[in-house]
């Protein structure tokens, strides 16, 4: 398995225990985590996220905007001004889909370097889908796991077997672009089986057949807001979210019932951040389309995903 991008720094706070920072560069987000690795365990001891949007426009145009790279640039210096506080020995920063499509995608990456000196690294869908299963691979168990990632710019569905991924693959669509391309805040009943039915044709490609004892994890944005409505929460708490098990079923009904609300029916809900509201319909749809296909009993829910995945490569590497 490819390893992710790592820079070597010098240590800042001598007196301070080293630390590591990740930084993943996404369609939607742009996220940090810093952590320490003490007797055998990771610990997170700061992290940030921002919704920059950096792939808004992209299905359109094939380019990142101005605004849009603005955003991220603005976002990184909040980022390099955090770990500037850190004893950071190593960082690794990728990016994913949106600089993958795009035809100014390098040159934003260039730019970014320039003016904040962190070296990003644009990942392919392989790599982008191993550093997610190394995420939450704790949750796998069995002979074969299905792992998904809703993104905010594509979905990756891998297929782990013995400890190794056997096939997967990159859906084109996360959050963010299916969001631009229903181009509405809500779907009627035929809408989203419209849409459900799109995403699935995408979803054919994945050699696989029924298991009935498959292990199913979902991580992403979209499926721990559903477990915290599903919970009934008023607001995020990871530590009754990441690990959890909840009927597919139920998952099913709530993805469905989300996606068809209006807007202004979505952002009451208290486990929905209103800045994710508008996304969350077409994550619903992604997925319904996903339990759909991939029938079981139970999902399992991670709060983890590529950032974890990184920080395990990056500490083992180091």
């Amino acid at each position: 398995m490819p390893a992710t991008n790592k820079t070597r720094v010098a240590k800042v706070l001598s007196n301070a225990p080293p630390a590591y920072a990740v930084i993943d560069l996404g369609t939607n987000s742009c996220r940090l985590l810093i952590a320490r690795y003490i007797n055998d365990k990771i610990s997170i001891i700061d992290s940030l996220s921002d919704s920059i949007s950096l792939g808004k426009g992209i299905n359109e145009t094939q380019e990142i905007n101005e605004q849009a790279k603005q955003r991220a640039i603005n976002c990184l210096i909040k980022i390099k001004n955090k770990i500037a506080k850190h004893n950071i020995v190593a960082i690794s920063a990728v990016a994913t889909e949106t600089c993958r499509r795009a035809k100014n995608g390098q040159a934003i990456i260039d730019e970014i370097y320039q003016k904040t000196g962190i070296e990003f690294k644009i990942i392919d869908t392989k790599e982008e889908s191993e550093l997610a299963v190394a995420g939450c691979y704790d949750l796998c168990n069995g002979e074969t796991n299905l792992v998904f990632d809703i993104g905010g710019g594509s979905t990756q569905i891998m297929l782990v077997k013995n400890n190794d991924i056997s096939d997967y693959i990159s859906i084109p669509y996360g959050v963010l672009t299916l969001t631009e391309k229903i181009n509405k805040t809500y779907v009627s009943e035929q809408e989203f089986v419209k849409y459900q039915e799109y995403i699935k044709s995408y979803l054919n490609e994945l050699p696989y057949e029924n298991i009935s004892d498959i292990n199913v994890v979902g991580t992403s944005g979209t499926i721990t807001t559903i477990a915290s409505t599903h919970l009934k929460l008023n607001t995020y708490k990871r530590n009754l979210i990441d690990g959890i098990k909840i009927e597919q079923s139920e998952i099913m009904n709530l993805a469905k019932k989300i996606a068809k609300m209006q807007e202004k029916e979505r952002v009451k809900i208290p486990s929905i951040n209103q800045k994710y509201s508008k996304l969350m319909m077409a994550g619903c749809i992604i997925l319904y389309s996903i339990c759909e296909k991939f029938e079981t009993k139970y999902i399992n829910i991670a709060d983890r995903g590529i950032r974890e995945g990184m920080l395990k490569r990056l500490i083992k590497n180091d």
